[in-house]
């Protein structure tokens, strides 16, 4: 599967003439919709050849029904971490997007267990792993992951910010949301509950709450070494210190690596952020 995800890569990162043979519709239909205040559900094509449910003009889903790909680098963290029969856990499961990718690979030996706390996110979600999935045994959880179980108000930006839905810090010009209450639940909690008794790959996005969602897997950790993927990117108001979330990785015996040219190269420690996606080890 590694070659069609580069060659997806590759076509993705052309020039925006070549760009646009793959069809001037691909680049211009989203605009028309953004600039009419639409949506449109339409289905992409995904880099393995499976299709997936995406919605217009929505950024994420703009990327996968252009190219069929989306995070090259977490792509590669699930290639390289996953085997058949393996278990993982993708906090943030959006559309589904990384959560099927792990069951193509998982396969029907496998578990895969999304959490996704937004209802009509969540409903996409369910029709991706029911509908288009390869078969592998699902777990949706309709909750946020937390450092300790609760609720919280979290900030809905509607579908075409679906991706930004967080209880933490406000989106820029994103000043259209409404509040709704969620859930939190710790990974403990959830393990323990839904009788997991191993986990190869955690993947956490957790839009800025990356430090609570690993304080509440801490025990899930000891037991049983999961490779972590971290979304890192401090935010501008202070809220989120992505090196705290690194040093505790650390020192839990994680090592952190980051994606250079296919490969894993070890990750260089820092104490400011910006957005990147970096895949721990433990030690």
């Amino acid at each position: 599967m590694l070659p069609l995800l580069q060659k997806a890569t590759a076509r993705s990162k052309q020039s925006k003439l070549m760009k646009l043979s793959i069809g001037p519709n691909k680049f211009t239909r989203p605009k028309k919709l953004k600039a009419a205040g639409q949506l449109e559900h339409v289905d992409a094509k995904l880099f393995y050849g499976r299709k997936m449910e995406v919605v217009l003009p929505e950024p994420i889903s703009i990327a996968i029904w252009r190219y069929g790909v989306f995070e090259s680098d977490v792509a590669f963290y699930l290639l390289s971490s996953l085997s058949a029969g393996d278990c993982f856990i993708d906090i943030g499961g959006h559309f589904g997007y990384f959560s099927m990718l792990a069951r193509e690979i998982v396969g029907e030996e496998g578990t895969v267990v999304s959490f996704e706390p937004m209802p009509k996110t969540r409903e996409i979600l369910t029709r991706n792993l029911n509908q288009n999935a390869a078969k592998a045994s699902q777990i949706i959880v309709p909750v946020a992951a937390g450092e300790e179980a609760g609720n919280v108000k979290f900030k809905d930006f509607g579908l075409v910010g679906s991706a930004f839905a967080t209880s933490e810090t406000d989106r820029g010009d994103m000043s259209s949301f409404i509040e709704v209450d969620v859930e939190i639940r710790t990974i403990d909690q959830v393990v323990k509950e839904t009788g997991l008794t191993d986990c190869r790959l955690i993947k956490i996005d957790a839009e800025n709450a990356e430090l609570q969602v690993v304080r509440g897997a801490l025990s899930t950790l000891a037991a049983f070494s999961p490779h972590i993927i971290l979304e890192t990117g401090d935010s501008a108001n202070g809220e989120n210190n992505s090196a705290e979330v690194v040093a505790l990785l650390n020192q839990q015996g994680y090592i952190p690596y980051e994606f250079n040219n296919w490969k894993l190269v070890p990750h260089e420690m820092q104490s400011v952020y910006g957005y990147k996606n970096l895949l721990f080890i433990k030690a």
